[in-house]
């Protein structure tokens, strides 16, 4: 709980991926075994301070067993109610085991039973909102919306910056920059598909650098600067909810792992903190309460900042540059102050050294932490290949 924690998370998935258009809820707390069940899964949101989103079995479920699922978090058991559903998991996938029942013609056979679903939960519990399988782009989505959209709350997609076995540090970090601009495009097909005046809300309920089997790139310095390039973008995109995959997911034979921290068992041991974890950790405690309009004059150079909830400001930094350090100079009338700036370089990351996960590791403690007096016209050197934040 104490590394988790310290990520701030806002919004956790559950039961996560395509299992979850496996599971019976019912069986796998009646049964105890090895997975993560419902009362076990709301009781950590509970102790972790997230909010809890539940994808419904639209794979081999059906709507009764949803609506009971309903009932059981929002009115039997004390505790986090679960205000946010979605229902299915790419099923509009080959990948997809249940493709051909609910994916193959387009979406049409899908978007029957979403009413269905809609229908019985709302009928249990009125005040949550259902989001519906969507593609970034494509037929299936005006498919899907011809039938459900004046009875559904949102849609939800997925994005991978990479194919599997394609992973290129130029072409990832590129990719970052443009999350703002693929959510947009989202909002602008929803605006095209839905009922007009409807509010709609968008949720990104999968991202990371890669779409299978990653591989070295994941645990590398690399990762951390993607991690915190892609928030930040995101926190200046038109959507309500965003999930990282994954807090925890395991290497299995990969050769790296979505993991933000690693699994027991793991080489580099349990609860190691990934680059991942310290992109996600800096910008998730720094742009939070109100973004405010920033921009550098450097195109390698991402900056953001932020009003804080206590009226402070914070700024956040990426270089994306893996040979040049730049000497900022802050122009921000009125900015004057005491303030903790944080540094993630590679020298403290925690990313493996080369394309061998299982051998040497950068230092993992985290970025440097320095206290300075800033202000409108400071000079702040934002280092190569970095993440820095200043908290005022």
């Amino acid at each position: 709980l104490e590394a988790q924690k310290q990520l701030k998370l806002g919004v956790v998935r559950y039961p996560g991926g395509l299992r979850a258009d496996e599971e019976d809820w019912e069986k796998t707390i009646k049964d105890k075994d090895f997975h993560v069940d419902t009362d076990e899964f709301l009781d950590w949101c509970g102790k972790s301070g997230c909010k809890p989103m539940f994808t419904a079995n639209i794979g081999d479920g059906d709507a009764a067993r949803a609506a009971r699922w309903v009932e059981y978090v929002n009115k039997k058991r004390t505790g986090p109610k679960v205000a946010m559903w979605e229902l299915g998991n790419e099923v509009y996938g080959n990948w997809h085991k249940y493709y051909e029942q609910w994916g193959k013609d387009g979406g049409v056979k899908y978007a029957k039973v979403v009413k269905e679903y809609v229908k019985a939960m709302k009928a249990v519990d009125p005040s949550i909102k259902i989001t519906v399988v969507w593609m970034l782009g494509g037929s299936w989505n005006k498919t899907v919306f011809q039938e459900v959209a004046s009875v559904v709350d949102g849609v939800n997609v997925h994005h991978y910056a990479q194919n599997a076995q394609s992973e290129n540090d130029e072409g990832l970090l590129a990719t970052s920059s443009e999350a703002d601009e693929l959510m947009k495009e989202v909002k602008k097909q929803l605006d095209e598909h839905g009922v007009k005046g409807k509010k709609y809300e968008i949720w990104l309920t999968e991202w990371n650098s890669v779409d299978f089997n990653p591989g070295p790139q994941i645990l590398q310095h690399v990762q951390g600067l993607f991690v915190a390039d892609y928030l930040g973008h995101l926190a200046q995109s038109p959507i309500q909810v965003a999930n990282m995959w994954a807090l925890y997911n395991g290497r299995d034979k990969r050769l790296g792992d979505y993991s933000l921290l690693a699994r027991d068992g793991d080489p580099q041991g349990y609860n190691f903190r990934r680059p991942a974890y310290w992109g996600f950790k800096m910008v998730s405690g720094a742009l939070t309460g109100t973004m405010l309009r920033a921009s550098t004059d450097q195109e390698q150079l991402s900056g953001w900042m932020a009003k804080r909830e206590d009226g402070k400001v914070s700024l956040v930094f990426v270089n994306k540059n893996d040979g040049t350090d730049y000497k900022t100079t802050l122009k921000v009338p009125g900015l004057k102050g005491e303030a903790t700036v944080e540094i993630l370089t590679v020298e403290n990351s925690g990313g493996i050294v080369g394309n061998e996960p299982m051998g040497k590791t950068h230092d993992g403690s985290g970025p440097k932490v320095e206290k300075k007096t800033l202000g409108d016209g400071s000079t702040l050197v934002i280092p190569k290949s970095s993440v820095v934040t200043v908290k005022f």
